[in-house]
């Protein structure tokens, strides 16, 4: 799915303490956001019924359940 196609972005965060920053993680978000930004203001979404922002919650989360149970359990 692609970013502007979805009002749903979810975003997924590990707590590593002692850790240093990992700046190639922050830079690919970083240039997520500025992507899915400049995406919506060169095509806004549509005002999409409550009945698709569900079915769009659902995808998100199948999506988002997915790339979670991919992740190792040390994390």
């Amino acid at each position: 799915m692609k970013p502007n196609e979805t009002p749903y972005k979810s975003v997924v965060l590990t707590k590593r303490q002692g850790k240093q920053i990992d700046f190639q993680s922050l830079s690919i978000i970083e240039a997520s956001i500025h992507t899915a930004e400049r995406m919506l203001k060169e095509r806004p979404l549509p005002k999409y019924p409550e009945r698709v922002l569900e079915d769009f919650r659902l995808i998100d989360r199948d999506l988002l359940a997915t790339a979670l149970s991919s992740l190792p359990m040390n994390l």
